[in-house]
């Protein structure tokens, strides 16, 4: 199953539910169990394997939690955080509040590149 998810989509991570290498974020589809997703997660890159998409977050009710979500990296099963800026909307992997350099609650990246 995870040849199938690799052919098919391109990257194959470990499914939060089986635990599996088989989980597509391209179709939000486990190959191998079936946990479907569809429109309930977002993904970014990984900061701790660059691994691309693979850090899997709800975004449903991330700006009822001041923008921070808890996540996890489907490829090297790390825990961290995200935070995704009220303005610009980029969302940023993080492990201490200190890392969040670009954008955090006082300011935008975007709006000091604008200035």
């Amino acid at each position: 199953m995870e040849k199938l998810a690799i052919e098919n989509n391109g990257t194959a991570y470990y499914c939060p539910e089986c635990y599996k290498k088989t989980y597509s974020p391209a179709i939000n589809l486990c190959y191998c169990c079936n946990l479907n997703y569809s429109d309930a997660v977002e993904y970014t890159n990984c900061p701790a394997c660059d691994a691309h998409n693979s850090v899997i977050f709800d975004p449903l009710n991330i700006e009822l939690n001041n923008n921070v979500m808890n996540a996890l990296c489907l490829n090297c099963d790390t825990k961290m955080s995200v935070f995704r800026c009220p303005k610009c909307e980029e969302v940023y992997p993080f492990f201490l509040e200190d890392e969040l350099d670009k954008c955090n609650d006082l300011k935008c990246h975007y709006d000091e590149l604008l200035r």
